[in-house]
């Protein structure tokens, strides 16, 4: 017998992230984030009128995520397939520019609120090519979702007395003497101090 066989390469797919230390991703390839330092994958999920991001490792073709990370271009492994159930994620992938009709789209921005998703307000809106947008189904009424600590999946919330003898660490990875309100990292783990 004859037999013919092709190997064929999956390419890493590259996304940037810029200053805002978010954006918005979507391949016609599934991909693995488990071994790309420093990044960090979400699926949208709505429960109410809550937008709750859940980090994943790997997700199917023409998925939408939203990444987090330090400004730089990352390489991301495509993958033959993924196990990842995401059947519940509201983000909307694209691989192409695409022109959404209807008003009240969320696309990620860097606006007066900050870094979050804003609702669009024209009629028509091109998403660019391997990106992502919420629907407007997911919230009624709002204009802006925001990254609370809530909506990223940190939701270790501690008293300050509770952790006496540890050692804080901002987000930048400097220790903090005096500890206030806010975010932290403490035994490598996110905390919020309330």
């Amino acid at each position: 017998m004859n037999y013919d066989y092709a190997i064929i390469r999956v390419r890493p797919v590259s996304a940037t992230i810029t200053s805002a230390g978010y954006a918005t991703y979507c391949a016609a390839n599934a991909l693995d984030f488990s071994g790309v330092t420093g990044l960090t994958a979400y699926i949208a999920t709505v429960e109410g009128e809550t937008v709750s991001f859940s980090p994943v490792t790997s997700v199917p073709a023409n998925t939408g995520v939203l990444l987090k990370g330090a400004a730089k271009t990352y390489e991301i492994p495509a993958i033959a397939s993924s196990a990842t159930n995401v059947s519940a994620n509201k983000f909307v992938g694209v691989n192409e520019n695409t022109v959404v009709n209807g008003a009240g789209i969320y696309v990620l921005m860097n606006g007066a609120q900050g870094v979050g998703f804003y609702q669009t307000t024209a009629e028509s809106f091109t998403v660019g090519a391997n990106t992502a947008y919420l629907p407007a189904s997911i919230a009624t009424a709002k204009s802006f979702i925001g990254f609370d600590d809530e909506a990223m999946g940190i939701s270790d919330a501690v008293q300050l007395n509770s952790m006496e003898n540890k050692a804080f660490f901002n987000l930048a990875g400097q220790r903090v003497a005096q500890p206030q309100k806010g975010l932290y990292i403490v035994d490598g783990k996110k905390v919020i101090i309330k």
